[in-house]
């Protein structure tokens, strides 16, 4: 081993600052068993992971698979492009209705593929400042100068940003490129893109079209709109998005994602995509349980459950509201102004509690049998730390209850009595 004391000398310092702070990550084994507890922290919205029939349909896909089920071990561009990825991308094409589609190892790297090659040096990014790491991450290696941020879920800082980019001559002559990147459900916020208002903005901006929406529907796969096709799909305006980005690591309780884009993009992302040029494609194994679900969805096997989610998220909400009232230093957030009737329906799974505290919080909710996470600093930004439910179809109405009396049961408890104290004593100094 190399002589590298002052190397981990200047890493340990980086840790322990983080330590100081309470915001070291770990991969340390929980204290807790995880299958005891009631699952509101993962994004199994659907609770596929635990559906006896798409399990018994992917046994039987296994079973009648024609050729390897492990491998190809290769990049696609060399001995990886089987006919099962073509077969799964014209599936998702058809599914989420769109021209053409293109497999990714993940989410995060389809963003990252998407940001950092597309957008050329004289191009601009304007992204919403929620907007997830992977976008950051490909905008870092972006040849494009420059890149705004607009006031989160906001059409009118959106045309704001936008303003300020009209007159100059490569914008307005439309030779310039300007790309938007919004999510359809934000998964620290759970509130839902207000996006035929980013679309209305952008077309009357630039109506010779050279300004562009890529929309992350990461959140939304699965749970929202006909069959789970996504929010552009649930007010019919996939037509006018430029990229759409579905993944299946979430509801669909898989692994990998897809951008649905024209086939002049999907050609252009094959020659310049990094991380689809020099990763290994995703394996039989991978395809073969990528396309049982969303056949599972297809063939309205899941609708039962994407309903049962809707009414889950509506009960939450209302016992939130009525036990949180008078507790002001816990703050629910409720669901984001819906935009159009058609998207009226959909109620985020996703509820964050505001709190202070989220740690104590969290590991009094784990102590009583629910797994909820804390999300602190620099996940979200200070002063916006929380809890995170996440629900899922197979969570009851009696669960959700429960949950909640422990809520309320924390805000009455010595520790929490004696954190708030010290809360007031901070603020009044202040």
């Amino acid at each position: 081993m190399p002589n590298a004391a002052d190397l981990y000398k200047r890493l340990a310092a980086s840790l322990d600052r983080r330590r100081e702070k309470s915001t070291l990550r770990s991969l340390d084994p929980p204290a807790y068993n995880a299958s005891e507890l009631v699952d509101f922290s993962s994004n199994d919205y659907l609770s596929l992971a635990h559906s006896r029939p798409l399990l018994s349909s992917l046994q039987s896909a296994i079973a009648s698979h024609d050729g390897p089920l492990y491998g190809p071990a290769s990049s696609r561009l060399l001995d990886g492009n089987s006919t099962h990825h073509l077969e799964l991308e014209d599936l998702l094409r058809t599914f989420f209705d769109g021209p053409a589609a293109l497999l990714f190892n993940s989410g995060f790297d389809a963003n990252v593929g998407i940001f950092s090659c597309l957008p050329a040096a004289e191009d601009t990014i304007v992204f919403d400042e929620l907007i997830h790491a992977s976008c950051h991450d490909g905008m870092r290696h972006s040849r494009a100068r420059t890149k705004l941020a607009f006031k989160h879920n906001s059409p009118s800082d959106l045309e704001r940003i936008l303003g300020s980019l009209q007159s100059k001559d490569g914008y307005k002559s439309g030779k310039d490129q300007i790309y938007v990147a919004v999510e359809s459900l934000y998964s620290m916020d759970g509130d839902v893109a207000l996006l035929v208002q980013f679309l209305d903005v952008i077309e009357r901006m630039f109506p010779k079209g050279n300004c562009h929406l890529i929309l992350d529907e990461a959140h939304t796969t699965g749970i929202c709109g006909r069959q789970g096709r996504g929010l552009a799909c649930s007010l019919n305006v996939q037509d006018r998005i430029l990229i759409r980005l579905h993944t299946f690591g979430k509801a669909m309780s898989c692994s990998g994602g897809v951008i649905i884009c024209s086939p002049t993009l999907r050609n252009y992302f094959v020659n310049y995509a990094r991380p689809l040029i020099y990763s290994t494609v995703m394996s039989h194994l991978a395809v073969i349980a990528m396309r049982q679900s969303v056949l599972f969805m297809q063939n309205g096997q899941a609708d039962e459950a994407r309903l049962n989610l809707q009414s889950l998220a509506k009960h939450t909400q209302a016992q939130l509201q009525c036990a949180l009232a008078n507790i002001p230093y816990l703050q629910h957030l409720p669901p984001s102004p819906q935009e159009t009737k058609e998207s009226l329906d959909f109620l985020s799974p996703i509820i964050p509690v505001l709190t202070r505290h989220p740690r104590p919080l969290s590991k009094y909710l784990i102590s009583k049998g629910y797994l909820v996470r804390p999300i602190a600093h620099p996940t979200v930004p200070k002063g916006q730390e929380r809890i995170r439910i996440c629900l899922h179809s197979a969570n009851t109405k009696s669960e959700i209850e429960g949950l909640v009396k422990c809520i309320l049961e924390w805000t009455e408890s010595a520790e929490a009595q004696t954190l708030q104290r010290g809360d007031n004593t901070l603020q009044a100094k202040l």
